[in-house]
């Protein structure tokens, strides 16, 4: 089994609240707004953002769920909030469909992943700008890098 190099008792719980604590007022919200929204009380979720009480993982899910964000957010402390938003907009988008609605979106993804990798290969684009040249190219259609692209060639 492999052993983790975090334990629960090390996690700090200040800290996790801390991140709560800026997620929630980010996003306008007043504690008893996300209280209510995670089905906690407001009471509780205040001992959570100061600390003085170990979140469970069922409240961590709960305001987690309610703020949009995924658990890692409030977890680890480097992680990057427009990767975590868009990583909680994925989820809240598969737990909302049905089984093969996600099969669909799985394949859907595997799909705009090759033509991204055809017509905007990361190397090239990563090489042009560590040497400052242009890649806006990358971000047209074929047919609006070559005029003739698309046309009908009698």
């Amino acid at each position: 089994m492999m052993e983790s190099s975090m334990k629960l008792r090390d996690l700090d719980y200040y800290k996790i609240g801390q991140r709560i604590r800026k997620y929630r007022k980010s996003q306008g919200m007043t504690q008893d707004d996300l209280a209510e929204r995670s089905g906690l009380s407001a009471a509780h979720l205040s001992h959570i953002e100061n600390g003085s009480t170990r979140i469970s993982l069922a409240a961590l899910m709960n305001i987690t769920e309610a703020l949009g964000i995924t658990p890692d957010d409030v977890l680890i402390d480097d992680v990057d909030p427009a990767e975590s938003r868009m990583a909680g907009e994925i989820q809240q988008i598969i737990q909302s469909g049905t089984e093969s609605e996600n099969e669909f979106m799985r394949d859907m993804l595997g799909s705009m992943r090759a033509v991204l990798d055809k017509y905007m290969p990361s190397s090239l684009i990563a090489e042009n700008a560590e040497s400052g040249r242009d890649n806006s190219l990358y971000h047209k259609k074929p047919a609006d890098r070559d005029p003739s692209a698309g046309k009908d060639k009698r």
